[in-house]
């Protein structure tokens, strides 16, 4: 089972993730969490099928840097994209630095769409 891990503090972002992912792909299993160390013990539990995470940057305790920095431990940084409406350049270029990706709120189902093109999971 391919399975893509969201976490974000919102319940509309969690419930349009889903939904979009599962427009697109409906074999896809979206596991989803409102804080980072709640989303880091749903991954420890499917590290093993977690393909792709989107994680929002704006988060309490841990913001999604931090979230980013654990799972990139187990995940390619390719497969960790932080998801912000604080589009800061700085914050863009330092992700980018790990090797992830940057991408503005809100997301659609054209940029979901992207990135599971990107990551075959379409």
């Amino acid at each position: 089972m391919n399975k893509i891990l969201v976490i974000d503090d919102s319940k509309v972002h969690l419930l349009m993730a889903g939904k979009f992912s599962h427009e697109l792909n409906p074999e896809i299993e979206v596991v989803s969490a409102t804080s980072g160390p709640e989303g880091l013990s749903l991954f420890e539990k499917n590290k093993s099928e977690i393909r792709l995470a989107l994680i929002d940057y704006n988060m309490a305790p841990m913001n999604g840097y931090e979230v980013l920095e654990v799972l990139v431990k187990d995940l390619k940084p390719s497969q960790v994209v932080i998801c912000s409406a604080n589009v800061q350049q700085i914050l863009a270029e330092k992700i980018k630095a790990l090797g992830s990706q940057f991408i503005a709120k809100p997301l659609t189902k054209e940029k979901l769409r992207a990135l599971l093109e990107e990551h075959n999971l379409i």
